[in-house]
């Protein structure tokens, strides 16, 4: 744990047990615990050390393989998710974004699209402008490689006037676009162009049943 910097909070948060599990396990060795060779992983030795039957501490360890390889074993392909909402109505874009990684088989992420990893991500679609075609709280795959609106039925994320947006755009009059709602209850807005910042294209829809 010195070695690794790792308090015993730090551990047991990592193991998944309380930290008074793991000032047990300092104190009063000789109690155990089913989570050995979790611990002896996070540790990078092995349960047989940490029970105290071989000397050695990397005697007989072999490192877990790393996500990057077993990514590449399964044919897995890493897709980044943002903790970020965009408004089928309109939601604003001025607050932190967290992301993490998620890996998916390659063969389901190109039954959506042929783009690398870097220009596609997950995000989540609120509000109910575009009912019934998609709900709130619909997870979406957006493709940035997609950023030339050259269709009208396509949907797309995009921001407006300092909003993250998932809509239709259609041709307008006059060089103008249009920004289309599937809930016929939504209007229809009329905008320049070039107050339109184009993400991607929405290229899947994931719905919790």
């Amino acid at each position: 744990m010195e070695e690794r910097g790792l308090g015993q909070s730090t551990l047991a948060r990592a193991v998944g047990v309380s930290q008074s599990s793991i000032w047990k396990l300092l104190h009063e060795p000789k109690v155990g615990t089913k989570h050995v060779h979790r611990i002896a992983a996070l540790l990078g030795t092995t349960p047989a050390y940490l029970m105290d039957e071989v000397d050695v501490p990397d005697a007989g360890y072999v490192p877990p393989p790393s996500t990057q390889e077993v990514a590449a074993d399964l044919d897995l392909i890493p897709v980044r998710e943002f903790d970020l909402s965009l408004g089928m109505g309109g939601a604003f874009l001025d607050a932190p974004v967290a992301e993490r990684v998620q890996h998916f088989p390659r063969s389901w992420i190109r039954n959506f699209t042929s783009s690398p990893p870097d220009d596609i991500f997950f995000a989540h679609a609120i509000g109910d402008s575009m009912m019934p075609t998609m709900l709130s709280g619909d997870i979406v795959l957006i493709d940035r490689r997609q950023r030339i609106v050259d269709q009208a039925d396509l949907i797309w994320a995009f921001t407006f006037g300092g909003l993250g947006m998932i809509k239709r755009i259609g041709a307008g009059r006059d060089g103008t676009v249009r920004i289309l709602s599937d809930n016929q209850a939504v209007r229809t807005d009329v905008v320049s162009p070039d107050d339109l910042n184009i993400i991607g294209r929405i290229v899947a829809i994931v719905r919790r049943m």
